[in-house]
Order: structure tokens, then C-alpha cells, then sequence
């Protein structure tokens, strides 16, 4: 009987564009459970990631999850949520099954453990996979003909439009563009010179070769000079970019100062084409820049003696801009960690840069006040145990100790010889002890399991720390000192009130 269910959902990045949004799957999934009576013991998210792999980061939690049985219904939205493979989908339900499980799917809505269920099943499945291979073939097909055909695949790069004025729906067009509203400019699929973006990005490309602008030194100039991205900003409520196109970022600049298109070529994976756009730049320009680019990395590679690990890079945000904070090493070596503010042109008002082993040494202190609780040290133990190797240790080992009483009856009733028993019982130890050997550390040492998340911090190298901060928290944000840290959910339990407010 279901009482406690886990809800699954997953989108595509085709999905997410046709709008078969993560909401709506959910909410649908919320409402088939309250009206079932069912809790949910968590909701499992993956986004952007295909139904053609298991390799996805939910997922695989509540695959572990299920294989130590923390709820006995898997409810999703519509079978090809898990897979569009039948073989895949197929083993899917039989682990699930063999765990204890019941698979509830909204849509289809069948008893999977019968029969018909099964066939039924099996031809859905069938049919996804059907669906996937056939979009993947036709996207892969209509791609390359685009390609083949000098078109672009993707966004249109900065400094090119489609030159439909008469109906211009770029973000930046009305006051930005001296040709919107106007006649259209051309009446096939080709692009051409935007009459502003071109002259961005023809200087983007001079200033460069300079040889005395970084990237970021090239960002600056672009949005200083009013140049703006071509991409709209769907989130409104985002506090960095409230609507409409944004900024360039150094990251955007140094794709766009690699990017071939400009020479009047299109590229799919790895072939380069001749496309039907004009070039905006010469070939010796380009290979200027990328010459610049070199000089530049060759510089960077010698002032870094060693390859430097920030710890709170990802998850560091600053109190007062909100932007996110990033690692960045001086010529001597020291670390510090600064805003990002500058890179989208905006001001912040900090002053300075923050000492990373300072700030690090301070994060520290707080995790090293978490204590584990004992249902959680408990189930390390499981998660730890629930792996197929070990199911296999612990039914060979069974296996052996029926072996050992079968034996000891025999010899005890007279029916073996002691020479035989002994040959027989050493042979059976052997196996145990081998077994034995085979466990893993953490199962050995039973109890062992650290009680203080310091306990493993304290172990663990610069880049297993910055792992542990990266699954244990969605931000910390710091003023002259962290102010507040922000736990992800599962984790919430772990942090006292006053760290997290």
C-alpha cells in the first residue's frame, strides 16, 4: 500500500521550449497525491538534462534513495520523465519493483506490476523511444542542411540582424537601431551587417589587437560606449538584470573574440562552411586577435606558479550588489575574492578586495559547528551498503553461512569425516575472510562514522572543501564579514537559525 511518494520531474532543453515546464509537472503531481491521501517525501528536479541517460544529478539521489527504501511510490508526471528507452525504462520498473516500489504515473495512470501492465508497458516505451531517436535524427539532419546552406544555427551573433526592419523585434531596436521601422532589407533567411552592432563589434576587435586590452578592459569599452547584447532577459524579478537585453560580460566578449562567423563562415561540429552572411572582419585581424590571445595566456601561465582552489567560488555573493564574487590571485599569490559588479558595468559599494584565506578561515568556523545527526550518520551507512557490489557480498556471504551450518549439522549427526569437516570449514573461512576484505572502509568501521562535519573538513583536500560548500549551500552572502549563508533544502536542519536567518 502507497503512503509516502517521491515526485520526479525532468525537462528537456527542447521540452523547456515547447513550455512542458517543471511547474506544471509538479503541480500536477502535488495535486494527483493530496487527492491519493499520499505525503511527499521529496520532490527530485532535473533540468535540461534527456531522458537517454541516467547520468543525471537527481536522478541518481533518488535512485539511492529508492534502493534503501525511503518511500514505497515513485509518482511522475508521464513514463518518458524516466526513460524513452525501453530496455532502460523496462529495468527501471523491474528495480523499482523488486525494491518494494510502486511506479504511479499521472498520465498513463496503469498497474505496472500486471501483465497487461507490463505490455502496455513495454509499447509506450517503445513509442518514446521511437519519438527521441526520430527528433534526434530530424534535429541532427536539419541542422546541417542550415549549415550546408551557409545559414546559422542557434542565436544570431552580435553585429548581425535579419534585416527585417519593417518588423523588427530585437530588444534593443527602437532608439537603439537608425533602421528600425524602415523598409526591410533583405527577403531571404540571410543576415546581414546590423548598421550599430557591426560597429561594435569591428572596434570590439581593434581595441584587442591592441595588445593592451584584456577581455574584461574590451567588456568595459563595449558598454561604455551604450553597445548592448542581443539576448533578452526573460527573468524580470532577477535583481542584476530586471528586463529587457543586458550588458556584456567578459565571458560573452572572449566567445565573441573567438567566434570564426565573423569571417563569413559557419561552423558544425568542427567543419567550417562558408556561410552567406558577409564577414565583418579580415582574416589577418582575426588571427591578430587570437595571436594577442595567446601572449596574453602565456603572461597569465607564468605570474601562476600553481593552480589556485577557492573554496566558495559559486556560492559567494556580495551583501551589498548581490552580484556574485569570484577568486582571483595577485602577481604575488595572494587570493582574494572580488565582485563581479564591474562586468556588467554596474557600481557596488564596496571598496577593496576580500582576503580569501581570511574569508575561508571564517567559513570554516560555521561549518565546523554542524553536527550530523544520528538518523543522518545512519543512513550514510546505508547508502554506503546499498550498492550492487555489496548486495552481492552480503547474499554470497549468506550463502556461506547456510553453507557452515549445513556442514556443522553433518559432522555433528555423524554423516563426515573430521578430516573432511576441517578441509571443508577452512575452505569456508577463507571465502568470509575475503569477503571481508573486499568492504569498504566506512563499513568496517561501523560507529566509526564522523559524528562533526569538521570531522571530514578537516581531512579533506581544498577541492573536496569547495565540493562539500557547493552541495551544502545555495549562497553566502558577505559584507566585511558573511552575514548570512543560505543551506540548500535537504541541509536545512543542519544550520541554526542564526546563521541562516
Amino acid at each position: 500500500m502507497v503512503t509516502q511518494v517521491a515526485l520526479y520531474a525532468r525537462v528537456s532543453s527542447e521540452q523547456q521550449v515547447e513550455g512542458f515546464s517543471i511547474e506544471a509537472q509538479l503541480r500536477a503531481m502535488r495535486e494527483f497525491a493530496a487527492a491519493q491521501h499520499w505525503t511527499i517525501f521529496r520532490e527530485y528536479v532535473d533540468e535540461g538534462y534527456s531522458a537517454s541517460t541516467a547520468e543525471r544529478p537527481q536522478f541518481q539521489i533518488l535512485s539511492r534513495d529508492a534502493s534503501v527504501r525511503l518511500f514505497d511510490g515513485l509518482l511522475i508526471h508521464k513514463l518518458d520523465r524516466l526513460y524513452r528507452n525501453v530496455s532502460q525504462l523496462l529495468e527501471m520498473v523491474d528495480t523499482l519493483e523488486k525494491q518494494g516500489i510502486t511506479l504511479i504515473s499521472v498520465l498513463e495512470r496503469i498497474d505496472f506490476s500486471t501483465p497487461s501492465g507490463k505490455m502496455l508497458l513495454t509499447n509506450i516505451g517503445m513509442i518514446s523511444e521511437f519519438y527521441l531517436n526520430n527528433l534526434r535524427e530530424e534535429t541532427v539532419k536539419g541542422k546541417y542542411q542550415r549549415a550546408l546552406s551557409g545559414l546559422w544555427n542557434g542565436d544570431i551573433p552580435f553585429g548581425y540582424c535579419k534585416g527585417l526592419c519593417s518588423r523588427c523585434d530585437d530588444p534593443n531596436g527602437k532608439g537603439y537601431c537608425p533602421d528600425y521601422g524602415q523598409s526591410d532589407k533583405t527577403v531571404d533567411r540571410r543576415l546581414i551587417a546590423h548598421p550599430k552592432y557591426s560597429v561594435g563589434l569591428s572596434l570590439a576587435f581593434a581595441w584587442h589587437c591592441a595588445g593592451k586590452l584584456s577581455d574584461q578592459d574590451v567588456t568595459d569599452q563595449l558598454n561604455r560606449c551604450g553597445y548592448r547584447t542581443r539576448c533578452k532577459w526573460t527573468k524580470k524579478s532577477d535583481p542584476i538584470h530586471p528586463g529587457g537585453s543586458k550588458p556584456f560580460s567578459k565571458d560573452t566578449v572572449r566567445a565573441m573574440l573567438k567566434n570564426q562567423f565573423y569571417l563569413g563562415l559557419v561552423k558544425y561540429k568542427g567543419q567550417l562552411l562558408q556561410g552567406t552572411h558577409p564577414p565583418l572582419i579580415t582574416r589577418d585581424i582575426f588571427n591578430q586577435s587570437q595571436e594577442v590571445r595567446k601572449r596574453w595566456h602565456r603572461n597569465a601561465s607564468q605570474r601562476r606558479a600553481a593552480p589556485r582552489v577557492f573554496m566558495l567560488t559559486g556560492v559567494l555573493r556580495c551583501a551589498y550588489c548581490h552580484f556574485p564574487m569570484r577568486g582571483t590571485t595577485n602577481p604575488d599569490g595572494t587570493r582574494y575574492y572580488r565582485d563581479t559588479a564591474r562586468e556588467y558595468s554596474k557600481s557596488c559599494s564596496r571598496h577593496g578586495m576580500l582576503v580569501a584565506e581570511e574569508l575561508e578561515s571564517e567559513m570554516l568556523d560555521q561549518l565546523h559547528r554542524v553536527r550530523l545527526p544520528d538518523a543522518w550518520r545512519e543512513r550514510i551507512m546505508q547508502l554506503a551498503t546499498a550498492t550492487p557490489e555489496q548486495s552481492k557480498r552480503e547474499e554470497k556471504r549468506r550463502l556461506l553461512n547456510s553453507q557452515m551450518e549445513r556442514l556443522q549439522k553433518l559432522f555433528v549427526q555423524g554423516d563426515m569425516a573430521e578430516e573432511d569437516y576441517d578441509r571443508r570449514r577452512e575452505k569456508i573461512r577463507n571465502e568470509l575472510a575475503e569477503i571481508l576484505a573486499q568492504e569498504p572502509a566506512i563499513i568496517k568501521q561501523g560507529t566509526r562514522v564522523p559524528k562533526r562535519l569538521r570531522d571530514y573538513l578537516d581531512s579533506a583536500s581544498p577541492l573536496d572543501r569547495k565540493r562539500i560548500v557547493g552541495m551544502l549551500l545555495r549562497s553566502v552572502h558577505v559584507g566585511k564579514n558573511i552575514e548570512r549563508i543560505e543551506p540548500r533544502k535537504p541541509f536545512l536542519e543542519l544550520f541554526p537559525a542564526d546563521q541562516h536567518g
